[in-house]
């Protein structure tokens, strides 16, 4: 384990019980959601657009149009 990692269990074992479990649960959640946050990122609809769009735009497929010609 990390040294910051376990300085931080060391001083939360000394607080008391409900607020460990807070703390606990609030790792857990952020835990969870990282995990989901990297498997959405593999499959994120946004990075395929963007790709797609920069590939266009170097094969110069696009060109510049200013907002009333969209």
């Amino acid at each position: 384990m990390q040294e910051l990692l376990q300085k931080a269990f060391d001083n939360l074992v000394k607080l008391p019980d409900d607020l460990q479990n807070q703390i606990a649960v609030e790792i857990l959640e952020e835990i969870e959601w990282e995990k989901e946050w990297d498997k959405n990122k593999t499959n994120n609809k946004l990075d395929e657009l963007i790709n797609k769009t920069r590939k266009e735009h170097l094969s110069n497929k696009t060109h510049k149009m200013g907002f009333d010609e969209l």
